[in-house]
């Protein structure tokens, strides 16, 4: 549903959108990763801008990133738009080690209490879609058969820390996402939307999320995906009036305990709830 966090060229709303999310991973676990942050897009015509704000939290490690993105839409045809997406910012990259408990007190390569490194950090993305509006003199909306597929790759600078002992292997790798869905009508008041997120980093296993949606009278939603590694995400919203309001629950299917996970999500889409202008 923030389909732009991940890839720069996935910005297709043409209001303002604004979101707050917050994802707990492994209830129950301490120091167990907390993810959050603020997303805001905006069309300006022949392009779309956004601004994101994370933070990531696991263990000693904790990052802030801020990025600003630009999206150009190449329009190919009535209905078909290719985007070029591009994201720039900074990543403030922190280990806490006052937060261990060090079995060697004096241990050498941990000398100091934190260590704090701020690094340009920049994305790269691809999409192709059909669900931009188009506005006509009937209004705008969205098709009833939508699709979108994407590329995009993450940190494409590497993150090192502060401290000479450790940097040679303190960097964030490149990340490799690959994703596409489709969205079509089943009844009147009924879609169903598949989806696919494929997503790789070098010496980590790859990892495929597989899901499907279901939209009720463009209110309500529903869905269940399956995640590789024994991960299911039951979710499930609701819109009014611009605002919408999602809930997801992963299930870890692993033998490690209590690895269950919440994510919220609130969103508001301004001018959502007016009547698109005739031209």
């Amino acid at each position: 549903m923030n389909k732009n966090i991940l890839n720069p060229a996935a910005i297709t709303d043409q209001n303002i959108r604004a979101s707050l999310f917050y994802k707990n991973q492994w209830t129950g676990m301490e120091n167990s990763p907390v993810n959050a942050g603020l997303n805001v897009t905006n069309d300006f015509g022949g392009f779309s801008a956004g601004l994101i704000y994370l933070n990531d939290k696991a263990g000693v490690f904790q990052q802030n990133i801020i990025k600003l993105q630009y999206a150009y839409k190449l329009r190919i045809n009535q209905k078909l738009f290719l985007n070029f997406g591009l994201a720039a910012g900074i990543d403030v990259y922190q280990i806490n080690y006052q937060n261990l408990t060090l079995f060697h007190s004096d241990d050498p390569m941990l000398f100091t209490q934190s260590e704090n490194s701020i690094v340009p950090d920049f994305d790269l993305g691809i999409m192709l879609t059909n669900m931009i509006p188009v506005r006509s003199y009937a209004g705008s909306k969205l098709p009833d058969n939508a699709f979108w597929a994407g590329f995009s790759i993450q940190h494409l600078t590497s993150l090192i820390t502060t401290n000479e002992s450790l940097r040679d292997n303190s960097y964030l790798l490149r990340h490799f996402n690959l994703s596409g869905g489709y969205q079509h009508p089943v009844s009147d008041n009924l879609k169903l939307e598949e989806n696919l997120l494929i997503k790789y980093v070098n010496g980590v296993p790859l990892q495929m999320d597989l899901g499907a949606n279901i939209h009720i009278d463009n209110t309500y939603f529903g869905g269940l995906s399956y995640r590789t590694g024994n991960d299911i995400t039951f979710k499930a919203g609701i819109t009014f009036q611009g605002i919408q309001f999602a809930y997801a629950y992963d299930l870890s299917l692993s033998k490690i305990p209590n690895r269950s996970s919440h994510e919220i999500l609130l969103v508001y889409q301004f001018g959502q709830s007016k009547s698109v202008p005739k031209y």
